[in-house]
């Protein structure tokens, strides 16, 4: 390992958001999914999301 690398990050891209759908629904284990891909989205895209959000949801993204 290098000694100067601080960090890793590893990601991917979400293809069929409709088919992991059925991943999220329901399982404990893909419950932040849905919620990281509509922040993804919304920052690729400048899309406000705010006025959706609840104030436990715009703490969230703090």
């Amino acid at each position: 390992m290098n000694r100067r690398l601080v960090g890793f990050a590893e990601a991917g891209l979400l293809v069929a958001p409709a088919r992991n759908l059925r991943y999220v629904d329901g399982a404990l284990m893909w419950n932040g999914v849905l919620l990281m891909a509509v922040i993804g989205v919304a920052r690729a895209y400048d899309i406000g999301i705010k006025p959706y959000l609840s104030e436990k949801g715009c703490n969230a993204l703090a």
